[in-house]
C-alpha cells in the first residue's frame, strides 16, 4: 500500500554542516530522499517519510522533527509533538487461543468505549457481529452510538480471544486516527505478552502499520492479505494471520471484509 522504499539505499543521511543546522542542534543530521528512514535506538524504531526530514538523535531513538508542517501537527513549527503512552491494559483472558494486534488506540475523544477498537467509525464489532451472529450491530449499545464494552469482553473470553496493540508508545503527527501519521516509537514485548498467555498459537494483525510492526519485532514473513504464516518466537510454533484493515479508511464493505475474518476465526477460535 505504501511507495515506501525496499532499502536504505532508497535515502541518503548527510551531515548538516557546520555552524547552525535548522533547529536541530549539534546532533542533527538531515534525511534527503523520497522514502523512509528506519531507526533503532533502546527504546524502539522510528519511521518517517518525506523528502527532506530532520532528525535529531538521542539516547534512545531518533526523533522525526519536520515530518507535516505545523499547522498539520498542530504544534510549533520545529516542534517534536508529544509522545502517547498506550492507554489500556493488555485483555488475556485465560485460555486465550488467539491474540489480536492493531497499531494504537485513536485519541480519547473518538472513543466510544475503554476497550479496543473504541471508534464508532472502526468496523471491528460490526465484522465480528456478522461473523459470529450475523447482525452488524450485535456489540453496538441501544442507542447505537456506543459499542457495549462488557458485551464485547465477556463475548472475547468466551471466544479465548486476546487483545492488544503492536505500538506501547507512539508519536501522532497529524489530529486524526491515520495509521499514516503514527510513528512508532516503542514496539509490545511479544515475549512477555505471550508467556502470560500460554496457550496462544495464532496472532493476528488487523492493517498494513499493525503488520509491520509485529513483523519488526517477530522477524517472521508477511502474508498476503487474508493469509498467514508460520513463523517461531519464544520457544513456540506461531501463525500470524494479516487482515484487511477494519477502519474505514479502507473503504470495502463490512460483508467483504468479514470473509477473510470469517476464514481466520474458523481456523483459529471456531465459529
Amino acid at each position: 500500500m505504501n511507495d515506501f522504499p525496499k532499502n536504505d539505499s532508497d535515502f541518503s543521511v548527510n551531515p548538516v554542516p557546520d555552524g547552525a543546522p535548522p533547529s536541530g542542534g549539534k546532533d542533527a543530521v538531515r534525511c534527503e530522499g523520497s522514502g523512509r528512514l528506519d531507526a533503532q535506538g533502546a527504546s524502539g524504531r522510528i519511521r518517517t517519510a518525506g523528502r527532506r526530514t530532520l532528525v535529531r538523535r538521542t539516547d534512545a531513538l531518533c526523533r522525526a522533527k519536520d515530518s507535516v508542517p505545523a499547522a498539520e501537527s498542530g504544534a510549533h513549527e520545529g516542534a517534536v509533538p508529544p509522545s502517547e503512552q498506550h492507554p489500556l491494559e493488555p485483555f488475556l483472558p485465560a485460555g486465550a487461543r488467539l491474540l489480536m494486534l492493531g497499531s494504537f488506540p485513536p485519541q480519547r475523544k473518538r472513543w466510544s468505549m475503554d476497550f479496543f477498537y473504541p471508534n464508532l467509525q472502526n468496523d471491528m464489532w460490526r465484522i465480528v457481529g456478522w461473523v459470529f451472529f450475523g447482525d452488524k450491530a450485535r456489540f453496538l449499545d441501544p442507542s447505537g452510538r456506543r459499542f457495549d464494552r462488557d458485551r464485547i469482553a465477556a463475548f472475547c473470553a468466551s471466544k479465548g480471544i486476546a487483545l492488544y496493540d503492536t505500538a506501547v508508545e507512539v508519536i501522532r503527527l497529524k489530529d486524526n486516527a491515520s495509521d499514516n501519521f503514527l510513528q512508532v516509537v516503542r514496539e509490545v514485548d511479544l515475549a512477555a505478552l505471550l508467556a502470560r498467555i500460554p496457550a496462544c498459537r495464532a496472532i493476528v494483525t488487523t492493517g498494513q502499520k499493525a503488520t509491520d510492526t509485529l513483523r519488526a519485532v517477530a522477524g517472521c514473513g508477511e502474508p498476503p492479505v487474508g493469509g498467514s504464516v508460520e513463523f517461531r518466537y519464544a520457544g513456540r510454533t506461531m501463525r500470524l494471520y494479516r487482515m484487511p484493515s477494519s477502519s474505514r479508511a479502507y473503504p470495502r464493505p463490512v460483508e467483504w471484509k468479514a470473509g477473510f475474518y470469517r476464514a481466520m476465526f474458523a481456523e483459529t477460535v471456531g465459529i
